[in-house]
């Protein structure tokens, strides 16, 4: 039987305008959300890398799909929320993928005016509560986490702790803590920075300068070295080199009360090293309350390396990507189910 074709668009990734790489956060998960779900066996998951509404027609043209979804975010993706796009192919579905929806606006939820004229929303934030008379509207996957084969679970005690960050240089995503608890636990020990720069956020590298001049105030001792680097990786080699580390840390403040979940620790979690996040912040609720905690206002940075990866165990089951394909099959099915296509 052949299978239905599902679209999934998202921006374009790593294209060049005036010599700067287009990378963001959004583009980066949905690059690794298509090429999971792209493995399964009873749809055929067609990826669009789309900007603008002619190249998308085109798409629809080409391809057929009966689904699309889309890999929606304000900035990047602004452009996905033009009505005109479902009003011109009304015999499609259109599904949005919605990455800092937050419980409030679930359960205020009305059709054709909170999210862009979506009938139909995907989340990856497991800590919602999706009420039941909403369960044809909103759905819940698994979070997409990257699998590299050489990654292994592993034990491992480095001489000098390595503590690592990686992600866009804010001054809210809590550099500076990092420095400061490294400062107060170790003598010796290397904190090392993966800070690649921001199409959207920081494409002249000017906020990791900042960062690195704020760490540099912070870190005294002389057996404390800092390393950073800003070129970018690719999925794969940003776990390869997350698993370096002994601990990766993620630090953020609470700024938004509508943010959703992070996804940076995504990558800490597939790299099998020791994570710690912090307490107050919405962007790790999926990450707080495990025992033993890693949240560093219960703990410290040498008792969460040492109770290792024993409290990442059940996350890591429950995003497998066998589950996030799944997860896209079974919407596809009540989709096509409730649209009787």
């Amino acid at each position: 039987m052949e299978k239905i074709n599902v679209g999934f668009i998202t921006q374009p990734y790593g294209s060049y305008n005036n010599g700067e790489n287009k990378i963001c956060g959004v583009g980066i998960k949905g690059k690794l959300i298509s090429e999971i779900i792209k493995n399964s066996t009873k749809y055929n998951f067609i990826t669009g890398f789309i900007s603008n509404e002619n190249d998308l027609y085109k798409f629809f043209e080409k391809n057929k799909p009966l689904i699309v979804i889309y890999n929606f975010h304000e900035t990047p993706t602004r452009w996905v929320g033009n009505p005109e796009i479902q009003e011109n192919y009304p015999n499609i579905i259109h599904v949005m993928i919605h990455y800092d929806i937050i419980q409030k606006e679930i359960d205020a939820f009305e059709v054709h005016g909170n999210f862009k004229w979506f009938k139909h929303i995907i989340t990856d934030n497991p800590t919602l509560i999706i009420p039941k008379h909403l369960d044809n509207v909103f759905f819940k996957t698994a979070r997409s986490i990257p699998f590299v084969n050489e990654i292994r679970e592993e034990e491992r005690i480095d001489s000098i702790p390595i503590v690592g960050f990686q992600g866009v240089p804010e001054h809210t995503k809590g550099v500076h803590k990092i420095a400061h608890y490294i400062q107060q636990e170790f003598d010796e020990a290397i904190f090392r920075l993966h800070i690649p720069d921001g199409y959207y956020g920081d494409p002249e590298g000017n906020k990791r300068k900042m960062r690195i001049q704020e760490i540099y105030q912070i870190i005294k001792k002389p057996g404390i070295k800092v390393e950073v680097t800003s070129n970018f990786l690719t999925d794969e080699e940003v776990v390869k080199w997350l698993n370096k580390n002994t601990i990766n840390c993620y630090f953020y403040d609470q700024v938004f009360a509508d943010s959703g979940i992070a996804s940076s620790p995504d990558y800490a979690l597939a790299a099998k090293r020791p994570l710690a996040v912090t307490s107050n912040c919405n962007m790790f609720l999926h990450l707080q309350g495990l025992n033993p905690t890693i949240e560093i206002e219960k703990s410290s940075l040498k008792e969460i390396i040492k109770n290792g990866i024993e409290p990442l165990r059940k996350i890591y089951e429950k995003n497998s990507q066998k589950n996030v394909i799944k997860d896209y099959e079974d919407i596809c099915d009540k989709l096509l189910s409730l649209y009787k296509k």
